[in-house]
């Protein structure tokens, strides 16, 4: 058949579809989930333009108000112009033929029914979805659900949106001038049964392609026909798997050659795959049934399912592992049976049925349905239940259940001894903790939790042993306040006022030597709370110590710290000498130069002194830093002996013992 003559024969089946679906039930049924709302486009580099056409799978995307299309540059700036503005279903077109004019005639006044009347939404978006699938030419034009941009540049990849007032329902991205689209088949394969053909392919991102039909023509005897026009909206559309079963292919011995062709939203014909097979003659396709109900009683479970043109039933059971017939004929008049479970194996059984002919060949399985046994032996006492406050909230933990029905845990509460419990859990805890955060509302401070097991008949274990927990104190003691603080050459003192709680548990002492640094905790214990002092002998003299002190109840609430406090320790030690490295007459001057044996542990400065008899010194130098190593006696006479020491100097005024002296006399050269 060629493409036009099915283009018309699908036009012809969409009027037909579409003027009896004002007649169809209102619970009419469809099969699957509708494809979500897509765009897609291509360009054309000789015009430079771009074509846009979306998809609604929503007839509330069909807006009177219209379209608003947005655009930019990809890679740019989230930044959109608008290009364009599209009139929604209330414009008509003036490109379509006659017999297309009608059908967009009758389309529109199919949708602008919608307001007046009581019509099936599901009928509505089928019908909406089946017309875009079938024929996306009129379906686009009719709707308003195409865009043309003639403001492109060659060369240039843009992104575009298409909203609805605010509401964005379509996103396109990375699309050029010389953008095109090529719709493809991943997998396609035919396998051979007893009653026909089952045709299966697949397809990967074919809502990015745009694919919304598929062509299966079948080849046999030099006979070529059209076996199926499949719109992907009658399909499992978020399935990559498409499946159809050929069950009028030619009783007859001999080659079959089905081919597959993908058609997108552009009525772009895509590449055709096809596939040869060698088919024998065919047998009659036997009938198949489900399952509608079960009712299962201890361990009597009664099977019901709708009847068939068959000659008898068989039913099968399953534990997991393979199937096992539970009934091997059954009278084809019958529509239900009692299986009764004598050994039960598992907590659910899977039962699966299929039709008979008069010569017992088999038909294919049913869609099984799973039947829970019923168990009226309890599941096991939780064990090992533990209850303790956790940020104003208490956390229950006990161990799991060995139980392999278990379906979870009940949790109940009252509000003390001589009070009701109340189970606090909706459903049943999976886990073996929860966490009671209720209870932050309530005004009592005393609690009793149990704990018990639920399994999956509804059975239920013995309670717990109640469990009685206090309510957490959340209440935070006050900072303490310090009153003094004492520095000494070997220690700083500190002391504060008491804190009046009646639940005060004591106090943390925190130092830092820079207030950018977070403060340590000087105590390893805590401080009792008659304590209202505390000495901190690791220290070092000179250094700038700040002081915090914080209050801690019996509930482990700290208070905040209260007003830091500094103070510096010093060293009432002298300083060890130096020691003159060598004294020397040059230029009308004493130079002196001297050095530390050992570093001093702390900052000092170095006097010089001199003297004219070895016996009585005198200071000639303001103190030096300590890393000044020499110094220059100009006030000199000539012809004189002169006696030189040096001595360090603390930042306390604490003088060091002199260094041994040296002399020399002026005159010498």
């Amino acid at each position: 058949m060629a493409y036009d003559d099915m283009r018309k024969h699908s036009l012809s089946f969409i009027s037909f579809i579409a003027l009896l679906s004002c007649f169809f039930d209102c619970n009419a049924q469809t099969e699957g989930n509708f494809v979500k709302t897509f765009a897609l486009g291509y360009g054309d580099k000789y015009l430079k333009k771009i074509n846009l056409r979306w998809f609604v799978s929503k007839s509330h995307c069909l807006p009177n108000e219209g379209y608003t299309i947005l655009r930019k540059k990809h890679g740019a700036p989230m930044i959109h112009q608008i290009v364009g503005y599209v009139q929604s279903h209330q414009e008509k077109s003036t490109r379509f033929t006659s017999e297309e004019q009608k059908i967009a005639d009758t389309l529109m006044s199919y949708m602008n029914k919608m307001s007046k009347e009581a019509i099936s939404e599901p009928l509505i978006e089928w019908s909406l979805q089946y017309l875009q699938c079938v024929s996306p030419d009129i379906a686009a034009s009719a709707l308003g659900l195409q865009f043309t941009d003639t403001t492109v540049r060659a060369g240039i990849q843009y992104d575009y949106r298409i909203d609805i007032g605010t509401t964005t329902i379509a996103t396109i991205s990375n699309i050029s001038t010389h953008t095109s689209l090529q719709p493809k088949v991943n997998t396609f394969n035919v396998e051979e049964l007893s009653y026909g053909n089952r045709v299966t392919w697949d397809t990967d991102h074919d809502s990015k392609q745009g694919i919304v039909r598929w062509l299966l023509i079948r080849k046999q005897l030099n006979v070529i026909d059209t076996v199926a026009m499949i719109p992907k909206v009658l399909t499992h559309s978020l399935s990559k798997l498409y499946e159809y079963e050929d069950t009028e292919v030619l009783n007859e011995d001999g080659n079959v050659t089905y081919s597959i062709i993908p058609i997108d939203y552009w009525n772009t014909i895509g590449k055709s795959y096809s596939m040869t097979i060698k088919s024998r003659r065919k047998s009659p396709r036997l009938p198949t049934t489900n399952f509608i109900s079960f009712q299962s009683t201890k361990r009597n479970i009664l099977l019901k399912w709708t009847p068939a043109m068959t000659y008898g039933y068989r039913i099968y059971r399953q534990f997991g592992g393979e199937k096992n017939i539970v009934a091997h004929q059954i009278d084809r008049t019958v529509t239900s049976y009692i299986d009764t479970i004598r050994t039960p194996v598992s907590y659910s059984a899977r039962y699966f049925i299929t039709c008979l002919d008069s010569i017992g060949r088999e038909g294919e399985f049913s869609m099984p349905i799973d039947v829970p046994i019923d168990d009226e032996i309890p599941p096991i006492t939780p064990r090992y239940v533990i209850v303790q406050p956790k940020l104003g909230m208490f956390e229950l933990m006990w161990a799991h259940s060995t139980d392999q029905d278990k379906a979870g845990y009940e949790i109940a509460r009252s509000l003390g001894k001589d009070q009701n419990f109340y189970v606090i859990t909706h459903t049943p805890v999976k886990d073996s903790i929860y966490i009671d955060s209720a209870v932050q509302s309530l005004k009592s401070g005393k609690f009793i939790y149990r704990v018990r097991t639920v399994d999956i008949f509804g059975n239920t274990s013995d309670w717990s042993e109640g469990i009685l927990v206090s309510m957490p104190d959340l209440s935070v003691p006050m900072a303490p306040l310090m009153t003094e603080i004492k520095a000494s050459d070997k220690s700083i003192e500190l002391r504060w006022q008491r804190v009046a709680e009646l639940d005060l548990a004591g106090y943390w002492v925190n130092r830092t030597d820079d207030t950018l640094f977070t403060p340590i905790t000087l105590n390893e214990e805590l401080l009792p709370r008659e304590n209202t002092q505390y000495n901190d002998t690791l220290i070092k003299a000179g250094i700038l110590y700040f002081y915090e002190v914080v209050s801690v109840d019996s509930s482990l609430n700290i208070s905040a710290p209260s007003i830091r406090l500094s103070a510096r320790s010093y060293d009432k030690s002298n300083p060890a000498p130096p020691i003159i490295d060598s004294v020397y007459y040059t230029e009308g001057k004493v130079r002196i130069t001297w050095f530390f044996e050992y570093p001093p542990p702390i900052p000092v400065s170095v006097v010089v002194e001199r003297s004219r008899d070895n016996k009585r010194y005198v200071q000639i130098s303001a103190p030096l830093a300590e890393t000044e190593k020499a110094f220059s006696d100009t006030d000199i006479g000539s012809a004189e002996k002169y006696y030189y020491r040096v001595r360090a100097l603390s930042k306390e005024g604490n003088y060091g013992k002199p260094s041994d002296q040296k002399s020399i006399e002026s005159s010498v050269r």
